[in-house]
């Protein structure tokens, strides 16, 4: 608590457990004190001194949880500010959707007993909330057109993990933007998408799922009439990334990762090449707790969990950890990108605490001696 008391930037989610078995939750950020009721500071103010700064949120007075009722905390960068917070209105006005969040919060819950392997697999868990709330809007369509009617098979029958093997996955990742855009077409005036940009996905999916007159006179047959005209458009646009073949479809054919070296710009290829990384498929997408945000142009990730840990209180030799690509910046190292192939497959190394462990497990070691 007094160590986080000084903690300001960057903001951070920090969680917290000790070995007398209590667990808790900080949000340690800088959050400026904004004396004038109507400065929320989502806007330009005049710079004439009307609306300066009163100072900064003591660090003792930031939100905090211990032991919550549930018996863990969860957090994914959601809107997590508590409910009771006495300074709740001075918080950020962005954050990321919910889902990541939801995804954590319904496996912790569904079970007390959750282990080191337990936590490990919830961390590249790659199921889609918002594939499968989109799911039950699927059950009654159909079209006389035989390709639409096959993925709305595929998609009926997924189970919304976003695989690197799933064809589902891929269809679904290049609909939900053509959805999102559609419906915020039909909600926002055109100068409002222009300055603000698009709905957020859970607006959208409430929509879809409780139609109004957004979508026409008869609400339900205008909602499902966009699914299909813009599924219809989502299997062209596949078509001319992938082909005809289904099988090139595969989420991890498109969804992979890859480093290249900042210098890279300024390199000849010969000099490039020994400094980036295989390509490697990646599951998961920005709504999966493995997290894998990417760019539209090529599918490559480029957001996510660098870093992961699992960490056993019981017995620290038992932790596990992941890296990536390696954990030597010199490209002649056989360790500079020897981690990025298990990062993308999700699997970890041992993190080892005790000196026998690390003894245990070391490859190799460098002795630096000063000069005499």
């Amino acid at each position: 608590t007094e160590g986080m008391a000084r903690h300001f930037t960057p903001g951070e989610n920090m969680v917290y457990a000790d070995v007398d078995g209590n667990i808790g939750w900080f949000g340690g950020a800088l959050a400026p004190i904004r004396p004038r009721q109507d400065w929320s500071g989502m806007l330009p103010v005049p710079g004439d001194g009307r609306y300066e700064w009163a100072g900064y949120l003591p660090g003792s007075l930031l939100p905090r949880v211990l032991n919550p009722p549930q018996g863990f905390y969860a957090t994914a960068n959601e809107f997590n500010v508590p409910a009771d917070y006495a300074y709740r209105s001075m918080s950020a006005t962005a954050w990321a959707e919910p889902y990541r969040f939801q995804r954590a919060s319904e496996v912790l819950a569904s079970s007390s007993g959750h282990t080191v392997a337990d936590s490990a697999r919830l961390q590249i868990d790659e199921l889609s909330i918002p594939a499968r709330t989109l799911g039950p809007l699927l059950t009654g369509l159909g079209s006389t057109d035989p390709e639409l009617n096959e993925a709305l098979l595929l998609l009926r029958g997924w189970n919304h993990v976003v695989s690197t093997d799933s064809v589902a996955a891929t269809i679904h990742e290049l609909w939900m933007p053509r959805l999102v855009a559609q419906v915020s077409q039909r909600m926002v005036p055109a100068a409002g998408r222009a300055l603000f940009g698009s709905l957020s996905r859970p607006v959208v999916l409430a929509k879809l799922a409780a139609p109004d007159a957004v979508f026409g006179a008869d609400p339900v047959a205008g909602r499902d009439a966009l699914l299909l005209d813009t599924l219809k458009a989502t299997l062209e646009e596949l078509k001319t990334l992938r082909g005809w073949d289904k099988s090139a479809w595969q989420w991890g054919q498109l969804h992979h990762i890859q480093f290249e070296h900042e210098l890279t710009p300024f390199l000849t290829e010969a000099q490039a090449a020994p400094l980036q990384t295989p390509r490697f498929p990646v599951g998961g997408d920005n709504d999966t707790l493995h997290r894998a945000s990417y760019r539209t142009s090529d599918f490559r990730v480029t957001s996510g969990a660098s870093y992961r840990q699992v960490i056993d209180l019981a017995d620290w030799d038992n932790s596990l950890a992941i890296n990536v690509p390696g954990q030597s910046a010199d490209p002649a190292s056989p360790y500079y990108k020897n981690l990025i192939e298990a990062w993308a497959k999700g699997e970890y190394f041992p993190m080892a605490f005790s000196r026998a462990k690390v003894d245990s497990l070391r490859a190799d070691s460098l002795t630096l001696r000063p000069a005499r």
